[in-house]
């Protein structure tokens, strides 16, 4: 991760917490070490004895040259160049004998987890001339949890803070945070490996200053008047907080690990790389009712499209790119081309009216009102304006007209209650599923009213429903 210069330690990153925590889950991290203190917490697992630096006859003689799986693109010599220096080190060592032992299962499952994204890391690493050792460095951020979250804010596999991630182009708001994207957050992270590299010319330095900041690093180099990092972590806490100090080791023995895993008695499982549909959108779409639209459960699209915090798309996104199910891109576009339905809930401000005073109105927070506005929260309102309301809404209801009186049907308790005959005139982007669950009916009833075939409908079309919904 990369800590902000403000934050320093306090903005502690999830890879301490991940890979050695005994709680597996990827939202809990443990208070920030004090930067100013060699004494770990007694509950820091970094603490555990260890019983000292693997013999140099269990590391694999060819370990700079094995080449992982996901480096397949790469030939032998192209993977070497870009390999980063592995100092045999007592520091290093005892963290790969950690992985290849206690550690070992946390390893695998993040090494699974990482199947699915390190091709995609590879190409674009590769397409910036990165060196591919560094595909492996969400190992140590996030164990490859694209949802992970530390106490400071750091999110993402990369775990970046907010103000790194929109320096280096990532979005964030109230409607969407790119740092959840493994792809658009792993092109920022490239962005900023190169900018580091670029000012400090060693990857070990450069790695220290993705976790504790380039400022950090730049005053640890002057204070110590060293220019190495090994040289610079022998001052102890004086020039580098601890996390800092254990970053680099630790990320090295997990480059170590990775690179030939089956020589360290792992056992890696390959997860199915994503496979996806991209639907580009001009105007912001609920997501309950794109999910409606292709038959798949609005889960399904979030899991899909991580960077969406709420109900719907981005409203001023002119050209957001949805990812949908391979196979159902064709069909979102096809009902896309009948027009996207306006569905977001909005309020017209009336004179006198303030953002608090309509928040309090409207039963949400002035926070929320003015971020999905895009407004300050001391802005002042104007008589006309249009507010959208941040919640999600209820889909809007199918256009009717009632008619005459109809059949019957049995109640829950046995009693007989009358069914309204309604006429249901269809609007663009309607299905015979979508009008079925607004009338709570099935479609199978519906199409039995008007003698049609199942999917031939189209706007303006007149249907006739029976039903007590309403």
């Amino acid at each position: 991760m990369m800590m902000e210069p403000r934050h320093g330690v306090a903005a502690a990153s999830m890879c301490l917490i991940l890979l050695f925590a005994a709680s597996a889950s990827a939202q809990q991290t443990s208070a920030p070490a004090d930067p100013t203190s060699d004494s770990p917490a007694a509950h820091d697992p970094l603490t555990a004895p260890v019983s000292g630096p693997v013999a140099p006859a269990s590391v694999p003689a060819s370990d700079q040259a094995v080449i992982p799986a996901a480096v397949t693109a790469l030939d032998e010599e192209e993977f070497l160049e870009s390999a980063i220096a592995i100092p045999r080190n007592k520091q290093v060592m005892q963290y790969v004998e950690q992985f290849s032992t206690t550690r070992k299962k946390t390893l695998e499952d993040a090494l699974a987890r990482g199947s699915q994204y390190l091709p995609m890391i590879q190409a674009i690493f590769e397409a910036e001339g990165l060196p591919q050792d560094l595909i492996y460095l969400p190992l140590i951020e996030s164990a490859f949890r694209t949802e992970a979250r530390s106490q400071a804010g750091a999110t993402g596999i990369w775990q970046m803070m907010r103000g790194t991630a929109t320096f280096n182009g990532l979005s964030r708001d109230w409607y969407v945070d790119e740092r959840f994207d493994a792809e658009k957050s792993t092109k920022a992270a490239a962005k900023l490996l190169k900018t580091l590299y670029g000012m400090f010319g060693d990857w070990h330095l450069s790695l220290a200053a993705y976790n504790a900041g380039a400022g950090r690093v730049q005053k640890a180099m002057k204070r110590s008047r060293r220019d190495s990092y090994w040289d610079i972590v022998k001052g102890g806490p004086k020039y580098l907080p601890r996390e800092t100090r254990e970053y680099v080791p630790l990320f090295l023995a997990s480059l170590m690990v990775a690179r030939d895993p089956i020589a360290y008695g792992l056992n890696v499982a390959s997860l199915d790389v994503p496979v996806y549909d991209v639907v580009s959108l001009a105007a912001p779409l609920d997501l309950r009712r794109a999910a409606e639209w292709l038959g798949i459960t609005v889960e399904v699209l979030k899991e899909m499209n991580p960077e969406l915090l709420r109900w719907t798309t981005p409203v001023r996104a002119s050209d957001y790119r949805l990812k949908v199910p391979a196979g159902l891109g064709s069909v979102l576009e096809a009902r896309l081309l009948e027009g996207t339905p306006s569905d977001l809930a909005l309020y017209m401000v009336k004179k006198g009216e303030t953002l608090l005073g309509v928040a309090r109105k409207l039963k949400v927070t002035r926070t929320d009102l003015a971020e999905a506005n895009f407004l300050r929260t001391t802005a002042k309102l104007q008589p006309g304006d249009q507010l959208i309301v941040p919640r999600e809404p209820e889909l809007a209801r199918p256009t009717t007209t009632l008619a005459s009186a109809a059949p019957t049907a049995k109640g829950s308790a046995g009693f007989t209650r009358s069914l309204a005959k309604l006429v249901h005139i269809v609007r663009p982007g309607d299905t015979l599923s979508s009008i079925a669950l607004a009338y709570r009916s099935t479609v199978a009833a519906v199409v039995e009213w008007n003698g049609i075939v199942a999917g031939s409908i189209s706007p303006g079309q007149e249907l006739t429903i029976f039903s007590d919904a309403w």
